[in-house]
């Protein structure tokens, strides 16, 4: 298991999926299919965690 600091296990959980050449992401904004696919781990990773954060509501003061 990956130690991300990502609320969500966006990849692990589509590892299979990502196999066999379709990857179904749930994600905020939904992406080009063939745009996510040739993304690595990483890049997606961050990539997630940065829409993520977009629609992140700040704690109220």
């Amino acid at each position: 298991m990956n130690s991300t600091k990502c609320p969500f296990s966006l990849v692990t959980a589509n590892q299979e999926n990502k196999r066999k050449g379709e990857l179904k992401i749930i994600h905020p904004v939904q992406r080009d299919k063939n745009q996510v696919l040739r993304h690595s781990s990483t890049q997606l990773r961050i990539a997630a965690r940065k829409e993520v954060f977009k629609y992140a509501v700040p704690y109220p003061q």
